[in-house]
């Protein structure tokens, strides 16, 4: 539809919903594709019974059709385990998705799908469940009773505002202002562990490699290190920042109906409106030339440049590099992160294009929802992600001021539990490597790297990177894309020939 401003914009109860009439097929393979790795630490974060969770790996290559029944002893348990684990994750993903949305996996193929779906459906209707006769029983269904006085929530459907918006969407900010860490008394736990180990090294790597792989007890190992008083580094990561913006009633949500092209008789108006920080609560997307301050170390955007690199065989290869940013720049930001800037010190030059909302929602759109979710994500355990690693006489002086909690929003906590690293490699945004020493006396390694599974990447990879080296893997592939046939799991193939073979 074309709004009263003259830009397409589509109500979104009015898109289809995805067809599930290929989902079935397809959905096999897709949990096929689950890995190991992830499917276990699925199974620990939704605090599954431990007779539900996925054992140590089996070497799955090793068992051939002349060999697997005698050998039954050894991959029957794994094969049990592993079909339970994932079947029980299943069971709880679906019934707490069922409990919020009334929808499960059964009804989307992605999770955005899900996500639309279930604040569509939240947002829209009565949440409310009622008795139903079943067959001889009794069963709890949804009632739907459509709400009044709703407003309508549009997406946009012109190809210059989609543009717009892609080129407006950033990452998070980022700050690499140290690349390695390491405690004052790592010389004493290196001894220590030297005492358990027979590896002559005084390198906490080489001997962090055989505590962990060394079988013997590690009890009195633990007790020495539990007693130490070092320094530390502790992740200081905010307790849902992204909810708590989302679900504010003094964030701005623009109705997309309401967009129209930026003119350029605005520019002064809107320039000198946000360099006095005065644009709120109007809302728009924007083309600006800036000045960020010379002497920033923590930027507010992060910028990604398209570079050409010899890579390590000789040939030219193009990719993109983080860079932090200082004097005259340009870009495509949010009026949110236009005023960010300013606040930071930068000043906007000019404006030479974007979109303008003339009206926002009186209500955010999504706050019933995302509260609903932002209680449902506190029953399960967080992955590692970017944090604020600072030390542990700072945390202490947080603590004091009532800054710390494990689930009290615009608080924070410490992402890796009761635990400070000893040691950290910090080598690019989502590129880290850190040894952890828990209240316990317990070293745990905690690996970053994005882009590769956890699995993958060594240690060893972390350090030729310190070193100024390329690091790459090679994967094997569970599928393969041809022209005639698509993409082709593995499992569709196997059991193609096996088909034929029968045949």
């Amino acid at each position: 539809m074309a709004n009263k401003f003259g830009l397409g914009s589509l109500s979104l109860g009015t898109k289809k919903p995805n067809t599930t009439a290929w989902i079935n097929k397809t959905k096999p393979y897709f949990v096929d594709q689950i890995g190991d790795t992830l499917q276990a630490a699925w199974g620990n974060s939704s605090n599954l019974p431990m007779n539900l969770r996925k054992i140590e790996d089996v070497d799955i290559a090793k068992y051939t059709k002349d060999n697997w029944e005698p050998l039954r002893h050894e991959w029957e348990p794994y094969a049990k385990r592993d079909t339970l684990c994932l079947g029980a994750c299943l069971i709880k993903y679906n019934q707490a998705m069922k409990e919020v949305v009334f929808q499960n996996i059964s009804n989307n193929l992605t999770a955005p799908s899900l996500s639309l779906k279930g604040w569509y459906y939240l947002y829209h209707y009565h949440k409310e469940m009622v008795e139903e006769e079943w067959y001889e029983s009794i069963r709890m269904v949804p009632k739907h009773t459509e709400k009044e006085n709703v407003e309508k929530v549009y997406s946009h459907t012109h190809p210059f505002i989609r543009y717009i918006i892609r080129q407006s969407i950033k990452g998070g900010r980022v700050s690499a202002n140290r690349t390695s860490f390491e405690t004052n008394k790592m010389d004493e736990i290196c001894n220590i562990l030297k005492e358990y180990t027979e590896t002559p090294s005084d390198n906490i790597i080489d001997l962090f490699k055989e505590y962990s792989a060394n079988p013997k007890d590690k009890t009195e190992v633990h007790a020495k290190l539990k007693e130490l008083d070092y320094s530390k580094l502790m992740a200081f990561g905010a307790n849902g920042l992204y909810a708590s913006a989302m679900s504010d009633l003094d964030s701005e949500y623009p109705r997309a109906e309401s967009g129209r092209p930026f003119r350029q008789e605005e520019n002064k108006e809107f320039v000198k409106l946000f360099n006095e920080q005065k644009f709120r609560p109007r809302t728009a997307i924007l083309k600006i030339w800036l000045g960020y301050p010379t002497y920033m170390f923590f930027q507010p955007i992060p910028a990604k440049d398209k570079i050409t690199f010899t890579n390590r065989i000789g040939k030219k290869e193009t990719g993109t590099k983080i860079r932090f940013r200082n004097g005259f720049c340009h870009d495509v930001l949010t009026s949110v992160d236009i005023q960010e800037i300013v606040k930071a010190g930068g000043r906007i030059i000019k404006i030479l294009d974007g979109i303008v909302y003339e009206e926002n929602f009186k209500t955010p759109p999504y706050r019933d929802y995302i509260l609903i979710l932002r209680d449902l994500r506190n029953k399960y355990k967080r992955e590692d992600t970017d944090s604020l690693y600072i030390s542990s006489s700072n945390w202490d002086k947080l603590n004091e001021a009532g800054l710390v909690s494990e689930n009290d929003y615009c608080k924070g906590n410490n992402d890796y539990g009761d635990g400070g690293i000893i040691f950290g490699l910090y080598l690019a945004p989502k590129i880290k490597y850190n040894i952890i020493l828990t209240s316990d006396g317990i070293l745990k390694e905690i690996k970053t790297f994005k882009g590769y599974s956890k699995d993958k990447i060594t240690v060893d990879d972390y350090f030729r990177l310190a070193n100024g080296h390329d690091v790459t893997n090679e994967f094997k592939k569970p599928w393969v894309k041809s022209f005639t046939n698509g993409v082709v799991f593995q499992r569709m193939m196997i059991n193609k020939k096996k088909f034929l073979e029968v045949i």
